[in-house]
């Protein structure tokens, strides 16, 4: 909940665009993940890692 909170104040503060999101295209689809083309304005990394913990237990 932490890192969500923390995705919501980006938006509020404008480091993060309204529409276009990390929290608005959450979950992340694999497909769109692995796909070639990226056009989101946040990481790979960071849509398919949303919090370290991630990493661990991914799955």
């Amino acid at each position: 909940m932490i890192y969500i909170r923390e995705e919501i104040r980006e938006i509020e503060h404008g480091k993060a665009d309204k529409e276009n999101n990390v929290l608005k295209h959450a979950p992340q689809a694999p497909s769109v993940v692995l796909a070639d083309k990226w056009e989101r304005p946040y990481t790979r990394e960071r849509a398919a890692y949303p919090a370290p913990w991630v990493r661990q237990a991914k799955f």
